[in-house]
């Protein structure tokens, strides 16, 4: 049986109105609880910063198997 994992996985973060906050892609699992996130640019979509989330932080997040879903759902 194959662990489940976010690592690959893209997302989009939304506030408390529903818009989208940040855009990215889940690039490392650190452990059970905190994962290493690469986020992107709005205006020209290159690579920004990359920080460390805990999962609970992660929870309201909507996530995507590719990078075209992701922005097919922010459209």
């Amino acid at each position: 049986m194959s662990e489940k994992t976010l690592e690959g996985l893209w997302f989009n973060s939304r506030d408390a109105n529903g818009n989208v906050v940040w855009q990215g892609n889940v690039i490392e699992k650190i452990n059970d609880k905190v994962y290493v996130v690469q986020f992107y640019e709005w205006l020209l979509g290159e690579e920004s910063c990359m920080k460390l989330f805990f999962v609970e932080d992660m929870m309201n997040w909507d996530f995507y198997k590719t990078v075209d879903k992701m922005r097919e759902a922010i459209r």
